[in-house]
């Protein structure tokens, strides 16, 4: 082919498109910067089986709803100190429910820690999840501790 021809036919030679892979790691020590940020809700990751928000009623729907709207004025670092949000240990799960922690294993086997957000009615109905510096991806909504039950400790 001289250099005027033009080729007619593409080039064999096709890159794959560059995507990063989707970290699911829960972290508990972040940045300085992300302490100062303030609170993100995904709904990327709902689990819809088991404990899912569908399954709230209107009212707890309603006070979910409108606390995750408040939490979200907070930065990470408020929220940690007023004890609306905490990470627990994934290690931990395993002997408190282990259906949820096979579950969650085998969705996000990196996963380190399981977020919790205190939605309310006495600290009971939480919102499980896992987190990334100040975006708290939402999994399940645990109205009774049933996912992680504070009355069962660890062996």
């Amino acid at each position: 082919m001289t250099r005027r021809q033009v080729r007619t036919q593409p080039s064999r030679k096709r890159s794959a498109p560059k995507t990063q892979p989707h970290n699911t790691r829960s972290v508990i020590k972040v940045p300085p910067s992300f302490n100062d940020e303030q609170l993100r809700f995904r709904f990327d990751k709902v689990d819809f089986d088991d404990y899912c928000l569908h399954k709230s009623t209107p009212e707890q729907h309603k006070r979910i709803l409108k606390r995750l709207a408040h939490l979200e004025q907070e930065t990470l670092q408020q929220a940690r100190k007023n004890n609306d949000v905490g990470d627990y240990r994934m290690d931990e799960l395993k002997s408190k429910n282990r259906q949820a922690y096979e579950k969650l294993r085998h969705h996000f086997e990196e996963m380190e820690y399981l977020c919790k957000v205190v939605v309310g009615n006495g600290g009971s109905e939480r919102i499980l999840g896992y987190r990334e510096g100040n975006v708290i991806h939402i999994i399940w909504f645990d109205a009774n501790h049933n996912v992680w039950p504070e009355h069962k400790r660890c062996s």
